[in-house]
């Protein structure tokens, strides 16, 4: 997420409007971050260290969920501490939780089918 964050202020994506359809870079980068964290901290459980399926899917949960709520701490210390203005508001936050949350259920889902 740190990556998809550097990238989009360096390009100045946040501030460019709706980039898919509704979609802002933000809500962009608050999904994919939390997918492929999900997705590669369950193949990383279940290829190197052994661990079933379901119990890597929990794992992987637990992970990926308490890191997006680590970015959120993240973005308002920022804007206590540096002013950069990362929060946007209560609505902003929810949004970004939602996102984060949608992206890691079709990431748990996705741990269902045979290729992954």
């Amino acid at each position: 997420m740190i990556l998809l964050d550097t990238i989009g202020n360096i390009f100045n994506l946040y501030n460019i409007g709706e980039i898919v359809g509704k979609l802002h870079y933000d809500n962009i980068m608050h999904s994919i971050g939390p997918l492929i964290i999900f997705i590669s901290s369950h193949m990383l459980l279940v290829n190197r260290f052994s661990y079933t399926n379901d119990k890597s899917r929990l794992i992987s949960l637990v992970v990926a969920l308490s890191l997006i709520l680590l970015w959120e701490l993240y973005e308002y210390s920022s804007d206590l501490i540096f002013h950069t203005k990362m929060v946007l508001g209560s609505k902003d936050t929810i949004r970004d939780l939602i996102y984060g949350t949608g992206a890691i259920i079709i990431g748990f889902l996705m741990t269902y089918l045979p290729v992954i």
